[in-house]
């Protein structure tokens, strides 16, 4: 009886971690790497193109992820760390937050969550706390890569 019993326990407990990914799931698999090309002012007067990328890698309950986003006059962000995907919440556009470590935070900890539809990955940084990781004047609020450009 015992067996059964933990047999029928396990399967249900699989089932219910199916149906929570599988909901998280319905925008699409997110790794892979998107970017944004376009054109910014450089330091000699002329447009220079360049491409913003952002990178997921799957990991355990989440997903790792490299940004570099390119402004005006050769200012860049550069960040990288561990999303976690929030498998009790089934919200639409799933929202991936990523949460600075206590240990490396100098000034304001930096909050960054990606709102991922069918169609966009969203960077909402409405504190602007993860300015620390960009150069002047840069931000990563609002920044925006389409889900087509993956590759």
């Amino acid at each position: 009886m015992r067996y059964v019993t933990a047999f029928w326990g396990l399967l249900l407990t699989t089932a219910a971690i199916s149906t929570a990914v599988a909901s998280h799931s319905s925008f699409g698999f997110l790794g892979g790497s998107y970017f944004y090309a376009h054109k910014v002012s450089s330091l000699t007067g002329n447009d220079a193109k360049v491409t913003d990328s952002l990178r997921f890698e799957p990991a355990e309950k989440g997903y790792d992820f490299t940004l570099r986003l390119n402004f005006d006059y050769g200012g860049e962000c550069r960040l990288s760390g561990f999303a976690p995907m929030d498998l009790e919440k089934e919200t639409v556009p799933v929202v991936l937050t990523y949460r600075q470590p206590q240990e490396e935070v100098k000034t304001t900890r930096c909050k960054l969550n990606f709102s991922i539809n069918r169609t966009e990955i969203r960077l909402q940084d409405p504190d602007y706390s993860c300015s620390d990781f960009c150069g002047l004047g840069g931000t990563v609020h609002d920044a925006v890569f389409s889900r087509d450009t993956r590759r």
